[in-house]
């Protein structure tokens, strides 16, 4: 029995970190994210991780509001990570996004959405009034002819917004080198040299003066080099994977119960995880490390975990053997490994911190 209490360094106060928005992927189910309720739809525990698969999306809605509201109606993108971001700002609810990241799909070190939630953050979610659990009803029905018209003509939409996104971009280029384009038209209509070795050698007075008066329209030549920008075809369009499903409403979602924790383990982990959680600290996995938990003294984007906390039942038996392992685990990546226990007759959780010390009495014998 651990009777050693640790006293945790309050957390930091951080600044409000630069955070880039990320679009994300995704499958079927969905999380529908508010300030006054976090639905998260489908959500599936894990038997491996002990986790839950949830799906930030965009329906930044709660129960209150009309379901014939365009934010409803119609999902957007954006509104799914400013509600990740919203969970993690306010709510210092971590998560771990697993999703490949838009721009650098080729890479494992910056993931984006969808965001893998342990299933202790869930149940806080659910206990604080901040979330509840739905299953959307209409993602296991086949789509009808009109939804499916309904869809091709939004892929139509975002198509056309592609290509002139892309006309736009073209046009800033051209718009940055028109100096150097009209010079070049010049020059050609001088029967003068383009390349550009010899437009950096110096002309002759009098044909500079032939130079400077030849007038071009701006804006013709503008449209002349747009003109041969290719038409974008849809087969070398880029394709979004949705994460927020455009038409839902409120009669497509249904209640679903939670059921974690159920073993006494499950409730001595949420229990440890909720007194860490009030005590202002982050929290992640501490799978990598080998333990329960991670303890961050601020925000994981700007601070390295400083505990590996390790959830023990009060009466529990540790082998030295293992103590040794953790300890000098803790101490090789340089952080301090924690044994919480959770006092039911006094209701309170109890840590008692551990740390690898060299001893050199034998060596001085």
């Amino acid at each position: 029995m651990f009777d050693g209490r640790l006293t945790l360094p309050p957390p930091a106060v951080l600044p409000t970190p630069p955070f880039r928005e990320a679009y994300c992927s995704g499958k079927r189910q969905i999380a529908i994210l508010s300030l006054r309720a976090v639905h998260i739809a489908s959500a599936e525990v894990k038997n491996s991780s002990r986790r839950v698969l949830a799906k930030v999306c965009a329906w930044h809605a709660c129960t209150q509001r009309s379901t014939n509201r365009t934010c409803q109606r119609e999902g957007r993108m954006e509104e799914s990570t400013n509600d990740w971001l919203k969970l993690r700002r306010d709510h210092r609810i971590i998560g771990e996004l697993v999703g490949s990241f838009p721009k650098l799909t080729r890479q494992e070190i910056f993931l984006g959405l969808p965001l893998l939630l342990l299933p202790e953050e869930v149940t806080l979610l659910l206990e604080k009034k901040i979330a509840c659990l739905v299953e959307c009803t209409n993602l296991k029905t086949q789509p009808d002819e009109s939804l499916n018209q309904r869809f091709q003509e939004y892929r139509d939409k975002l198509f056309l917004e592609q290509g002139n996104c892309l006309k736009d971009n073209r046009k800033k280029q051209i718009t940055s080198v028109m100096d150097k384009i009209i010079e070049g038209k010049k020059r050609k209509m001088l029967g003068l040299h383009t390349s550009k070795k010899n437009m950096r050698k110096p002309l002759d007075k009098k044909m500079q003066e032939a130079l400077n008066n030849i007038e071009i329209d701006t804006e013709s030549l503008l449209e002349e080099e747009l003109a041969k920008l290719p038409k974008l075809k849809k087969s070398d369009a880029l394709v979004q994977i949705h994460t927020a499903y455009p038409w839902s409403n409120k009669d497509d979602v249904k209640i679903v119960e939670w059921k974690y924790p159920l073993t006494s383990d499950q409730q001595l982990k949420y229990k440890i995880y909720k007194d860490l959680w009030e005590r202002q600290y982050y929290i992640t996995s501490g799978e990598k490390f080998g333990g329960d938990f991670l303890v961050y003294p601020g925000d994981p984007i700007m601070f390295h975990s400083q505990y590996i906390i390790q959830c023990k039942r009060a009466d529990e038996e540790i082998p030295i053997m293992d103590v040794i392992a953790q300890c000098r685990l803790s101490c090789h990546v340089r952080k301090t490994l924690v044994f919480a226990t959770y006092h039911e007759e006094e209701d309170i959780v109890k840590y008692q911190s551990f740390q690898w010390t060299e001893c050199n009495a034998l060596e001085d014998s």
